[in-house]
């Protein structure tokens, strides 16, 4: 997707490590952002804590990223 992206002139604004939780998870984040693992066999239901945290603090990082390009 970041190549469409960037032929379409779209910023993208990838995680990276700076998202804390993104070095101690194995579900829930990546240095692309966050993410949510759903095994197939229902064996796991909604949201874990460190998804929603990873979630929260992206948008956190994403919302400063929007401050700084609408300066």
């Amino acid at each position: 997707m970041a190549t469409f992206a960037h032929h379409q002139g779209m910023v993208v604004v990838p995680a990276g490590y700076a998202i804390s939780g993104n070095r101690t998870t194995r579900t829930g984040g990546s240095p692309y952002g966050p993410s949510h693992f759903s095994p197939q066999d229902g064996s796991k239901q909604g949201l874990s804590d460190d998804e929603i945290q990873i979630a929260r603090d992206y948008a956190a990082h994403f919302n400063g990223i929007a401050d700084k390009l609408a300066a």
